[in-house]
């Protein structure tokens, strides 16, 4: 059984109007289709919270009932090179990593994992570990779903984040507000602002969606998605299976109430690593 989350009035929450229109010209949706932006607090739980408010209720493993849950699994995939790897960061002076310098960051696995499994809701958005590309990964593998990001912090294609023509910008490469994690027939959308917030999109009322289900000009913009057939049963395998190591690199609205809060735990990935996908190298977001 799902759990609900006892800030339900957030969870059920009306369309943001002039951002999903914003977002409808973004995803170059045809006219009439319906688009949602279900926005959830940015308590440093948001990607948490928006993948609970998309994936459906029904047939879902326990390791993905709640918000919660789900930073448990994530906290439970956490490896000792995964450790090493953020403090290698951190080290390298990083700024996704600078919370690993402070006096009560932790110093080993079990302890990152302590740290990982905290909610901010609980304790604040300053004193939790935001998801980064270690949790996205976990996630979509454990969901089965590709998570399909429009990130307003990147640069498009035209050299601006706005989409807007900028003079010299090289129209033909690749936009890099559009990025994909997971290789899934299955997708959900979300929105990253600049403030490093996600929110929910949904797409004609459909919190969960198919790549073949979108429209052909919104699936496009996305253009090295690759589908990898995956057996029934492998969605609730994954989120029952043991450690796993998976690829890292890795704020928001919640980095204001960070800096109030003591700093908390970069929400996203670092830098410099490639999104496995044939795309340019770039930083993967991070979720609050």
């Amino acid at each position: 059984m799902v759990s609900e989350p006892s800030w339900g009035a957030w969870l059920v929450l009306s369309s943001v109007m002039s951002r999903g229109g914003a977002l409808a010209r973004t995803l170059q949706v045809p006219s009439g289709t319906a688009i949602e932006v279900r926005a959830v607090p940015p308590s440093g739980d948001c990607f948490y919270d928006c993948l609970h408010t998309l994936l459906p209720p029904e047939g879902r493993p326990h390791a993905l009932a709640s918000s919660q849950a789900m930073r448990d699994l994530v906290a439970a995939r956490m490896t000792q090179e995964l450790f090493d790897t953020y403090a290698m960061f951190a080290a390298a002076g990083v700024e996704d990593f600078a919370w690993m310098h402070h006096h009560r960051a932790p110093r080993d696995l079990d302890a990152l994992r302590e740290y990982a499994r905290r909610s901010g809701r609980d304790r604040g958005a300053g004193q939790c570990l935001w998801a980064d590309e270690h949790a996205l990964q976990t996630i979509s593998a454990a969901a089965a779903v590709t998570l399909l990001i429009i990130d307003e912090q990147a640069t498009s294609s035209r050299g601006s984040r706005s989409g807007r023509r900028r003079a010299g910008a090289n129209d033909g490469g690749p936009d890099g507000r559009f990025l994909a994690i997971g290789h899934h027939e299955r997708c959900v959308i979300l929105h990253r602002s600049r403030r490093q917030h996600y929110n929910a999109v949904v797409v004609d009322e459909r919190p969960t969606t198919t790549l073949q289900g979108l429209p052909a000009a919104t699936r496009a913009l996305w253009p090295a998605i690759a589908v990898e057939p995956q057996a029934p049963g492998d969605a609730a395998a994954a989120a029952a299976a043991p450690d796993a190591p998976v690829d890292l690199t890795g704020g928001d609205e919640e980095a204001a109430a960070a800096q109030g809060e003591g700093g908390g735990a970069s929400e996203g990935a670092g830098r410099g690593e490639g999104d496995g996908e044939g795309s340019p190298r770039r930083k993967k977001p991070r979720a609050s």
